[in-house]
């Protein structure tokens, strides 16, 4: 069994394995006439080599691309360079091969050229202009993203970022599914059930009206703490392709180190002094529907690509920000509570609904997950069976 410090490692660098053909989170290393890892300079250009950090992107069904920052990934005009920009449309005609290479348009070829900066290359779909020299043929792996995976894994559709700033898995080995029982869960604790973990796949379907916390089960839920209601009925807490979202960031903030950012990555944290905040993109396509916030908790037993660590009395709180974190939002410079959903009991094997809402379509939205008792918990936010973390789902 893999401990929770190497899944941790890891948590910052690959989502899980995701089927062709699903979306998934992953990082890209070039091979060819060139090879390395592919990562971002500041403005969203990609780049092959040159001491950058592996960046990581999202690819959904529809072929689209976003990076870490939900930053659209598109082909420039006329050079065809791949490039992230703030605010643009991601062109679409992606994909990911059976033997997990990126394409374009059903090509796997790409062209790298050099920069003149640190002996890196920029990245372009067709041989660009003749002012562009050095350039080499290669193709680009999108690790985490081959069809290889178990068929029992059942992934849907992460818009993260985040998920899960990550280093490159091209080399880590998937960790092992965990065995061990969590330590610390207490014993007899009321919890807000909604619907206990589980790995069907079914319809999105708005249930009876709750408030936060509230149970979607015929069975009556206690509720720790009053909340405001949602203001729309609840969707199934169950993730379904295409109608749920994935962080597209996962921030941390620690009240004891409150200047330090710690930027993104799959690792959540709850303890006295850190939170942690997860940031969703909503996409106009969202518009009329109705959005729940819901938490998955497993069973430690019934992870398969993720682990995590559980103690205390299991009082957690959930807010909504007022504007979305950043990569650089520290404890100091967090945005402001705008609603605060009350404090909710969590244990493991459970589901919970924290609030349902008009989906705010277009918008980047933030949600704050804190201590709010003696809680110790830290996990590696994942959408593979069985899922864990905060997510959105539509319906």
């Amino acid at each position: 069994m893999r401990t929770f410090a190497a899944v941790a490692a890891l948590a910052a660098g690959a989502n899980a394995i995701a089927i062709r053909g699903e979306s998934c989170c992953f990082t890209l290393t070039a091979s060819g006439s060139t090879s390395g890892t592919v990562g971002q300079l500041d403005d969203g250009q990609n780049r092959i080599g040159g001491g950058l950090p592996p960046a990581t992107f999202c690819i959904t069904p529809g072929g689209t691309i976003t990076d870490s920052s939900g930053r659209g990934c598109i082909l420039t005009p006329p050079t065809t360079q791949l490039q992230c920009d703030t605010g643009a449309s991601p062109d679409s005609g992606f994909s990911v091969s059976s033997s997990g290479q990126l394409t374009s348009n059903g090509s796997p070829d790409f062209v790298a050229c050099q920069t003149g900066d640190h002996g890196a290359f920029n990245i372009y779909t067709n041989p660009p202009p003749s002012d562009v020299t050095g350039c080499v043929n290669v193709t680009l792996a999108a690790d985490q993203c081959a069809s290889s995976a178990s068929p029992s894994v059942k992934p849907s559709t992460p818009a993260v970022t985040p998920a899960v700033s990550p280093p490159s898995a091209s080399s880590a080995p998937a960790p092992a599914s965990p065995s061990a029982s969590p330590p610390g869960v207490p014993a007899g604790s009321p919890s807000v059930v909604v619907v206990t973990a589980t790995e069907t796949l079914s319809v999105c379907t708005p249930g009876p009206s709750t408030g936060p916390g509230k149970s979607t089960s015929p069975a009556p839920a206690q509720t720790n703490a009053p909340g405001p209601s949602g203001t729309g009925a609840p969707c199934s807490t169950t993730l379904v392709s295409g109608n749920f979202e994935f962080p597209h960031l996962i921030v941390p903030i620690d009240s004891s180190s409150p200047d330090t950012a710690g930027g993104t990555q799959f690792k959540a944290e709850v303890t006295s002094t850190i939170s942690t905040i997860f940031n969703f993109d909503i996409p106009a396509s969202d518009a009329g529907k109705t959005c729940s916030l819901v938490f998955h908790f497993p069973q430690q037993k019934d992870l398969q690509t993720s682990s995590f660590t559980f103690s205390g009395d299991g009082k957690v709180d959930f807010a909504e920000l007022s504007s979305p974190a950043t990569q650089s939002t520290t404890f100091n410079n967090a945005p402001p509570v705008k609603t605060d959903f009350g404090v909710t009991t969590i244990t493991p094997g459970n589901s919970y609904v924290i609030s349902s809402f008009a989906c705010p379509s277009g918008q980047a939205v933030a949600f704050e997950m804190k201590e709010a008792g003696t809680t110790e918990f830290t996990f590696f936010e994942d959408f593979n069976p069985s899922p864990i973390g905060l997510f959105i789902t539509t319906c």
